[in-house]
């Protein structure tokens, strides 16, 4: 669903996303996927997600390690500016990670969020973050994905 300030006939004739930025942090776009009522069970191939995102996460009694690796599935075009937010828990007290080249990381102590920005992911490249983490207590760790809207 595209959101105002997205100029919607931009949209329709160009398939180009193209906007007027209001003050301060906004929403542009939400992607969500439904399945069928027919269809209880849906096959998470058919689903249209521009990227693929397989994590592999150890939790310990202090941490743990994390492992992620994100794959665009477009095949003309590059995705751009692709943040990856992972709340790491209520416990987590730091981070340290390594990223492939084109991307940045982050911890934020306040909201204790660690943060993968990717700049550019061409057509079938992939891109990893690994790393560990450290909580005070064993927490919940979820994930959190968003586009950037600045």
């Amino acid at each position: 669903m595209l959101l105002p300030p997205t100029r919607l006939q931009r949209w329709s004739r160009d398939k180009a996303l193209s906007f007027v930025p209001p003050d301060g942090w906004f929403e542009l776009m939400n992607y969500r996927y439904a399945s069928s009522a027919a269809s209880s069970i849906v096959n998470m191939r058919q689903i249209p997600v521009p990227f693929s995102l397989l994590p592999s996460i150890s939790i310990e009694e202090s941490g743990g390690t994390l492992n992620f690796t994100l794959t665009s599935r477009l095949s003309t075009r590059l995705i751009e500016r692709l943040t990856v937010d992972l709340y790491l828990g209520a416990s987590a007290t730091g981070a340290s990670c390594t990223v492939s080249s084109g991307a940045t990381w982050g911890f934020d102590p306040k909201t204790l969020t660690l943060r993968w920005e990717i700049q550019k992911a061409p057509q079938g490249s992939s891109h990893t973050l690994r790393g560990t983490f450290t909580t005070s207590t064993i927490g919940n760790l979820n994930l959190n994905l968003r586009k950037p809207s600045r």
